[in-house]
């Protein structure tokens, strides 16, 4: 038997490593057809808060977000896009804004993730219910600027245009005056087309502000 020693060894063993410290926490990734079902008498109830389940007949992956005695399993995603027939994701998006770091000046700009880059929103989605919480009020030059939340097509579809100083850009956390109500669709935000989770900066810029928007939202795929 002749061992290779290129890459793609290194890469097969690193995997296997990772896979080892997984199973080692009680946290392994799980194949198995069909979902998998919750509570203490459910699939693989002694797995660990983590512990991933892929459903190889769709190809969808779970999370169980439960503790170990008492698995909760959440739908995260499919290999076909955000649903299988008959169900859809529900996630939680956060948009960051900074004055000390952020863009600040009049236009429209997009949130950015960690690594920098914007923040998707995809066509098909329905924002529920969002939410802002400011840390430190915001503040235009002049006091004469607005501020408005949604994505890189429509920059008002969840937050309106509102003063500078004013709720929700005030110290607080305060639902957006779009979607803010769960059982009121009429309220809803449907997003028709891919985009990224944007603000909106009007007349003046910020000079000050610190706040997270929260929205979660619903996505499926169009047939």
């Amino acid at each position: 038997m002749t061992l290779s020693s290129g890459p793609e060894s290194f890469g097969i063993f690193n995997t296997l490593a990772t896979v080892a410290k997984l199973i080692d926490v009680g946290a392994p990734i799980i194949t198995g057809v069909g979902p998998p079902i919750s509570g203490t008498s459910g699939t693989l109830a002694k797995t660990a808060q983590g512990c991933v389940y892929i459903d190889i007949s769709v190809g969808s992956l779970y999370m169980n977000h439960g503790p170990q005695n008492d698995p909760s399993w959440i739908l995260i995603g499919t290999a076909g896009g955000f649903n299988s027939q008959g169900h859809s994701s529900f996630t939680l998006l956060r948009g960051h804004f900074d004055a000390s770091i952020h863009e600040t000046s009049v236009g429209v700009h997009n949130f950015l993730d960690a690594g920098g880059s914007p923040i998707p929103v995809f066509n098909c989605s329905h924002v529920l219910f969002a939410w802002i919480d400011t840390r430190i009020s915001v503040v235009s030059a002049g006091g004469g600027g607005e501020l408005s939340l949604g994505t890189s097509e429509e920059p008002t579809d969840i937050q309106s245009e509102v003063g500078t100083g004013f709720v929700p850009w005030n110290v607080g956390i305060n639902p957006v005056d779009l979607p803010n109500d769960w059982n009121n669709a009429s309220k809803f935000v449907r997003f028709q087309a891919d985009g990224f989770l944007a603000y909106f900066v009007i007349n003046a810029p910020i000079i000050a502000g610190q706040f997270d928007v929260f929205c979660y939202y619903v996505q499926y795929e169009q047939v």
